[in-house]
């Protein structure tokens, strides 16, 4: 990944993460969009129609590899542990944020 693009990709992230801390009712998912997550690990969608308060069910790599996770319709994370933490939520992000090499 190159400097600038990096760059770039941090600089988006942080007006995301901003705006979505000064939104109290976030809104569900839409997986025709691109889904990503605070520091842009790669995601992977298992399921997304599960049951209960956690249905969307994936994986984020993280350090080269896998870990398994359950989010709530919003993007939540389901914190069951310490490698849990908000900071893997996931959200739809606007094609202005999004790069692609």
């Amino acid at each position: 990944m190159t400097d600038d693009r990096e760059k770039r990709i941090i600089d988006g992230l942080r007006k995301i993460r901003e705006h979505f801390e000064s939104i109290e009712d976030r809104q569900e998912l839409d997986f025709t969009k691109p889904i990503v997550n605070f520091f842009d690990y790669p995601f992977r969608l298992h399921d997304y129609d599960g049951g209960g308060r956690y249905p969307i069910h994936g994986a984020l790599k993280i350090d080269n590899e896998w870990l398994s996770c359950a989010w709530s319709r919003t993007g939540e994370i389901f914190q069951d542990s310490e490698q849990h933490t908000s900071d893997l939520n996931i959200f739809n992000v606007s094609p202005m944020y999004y790069y692609e090499d």
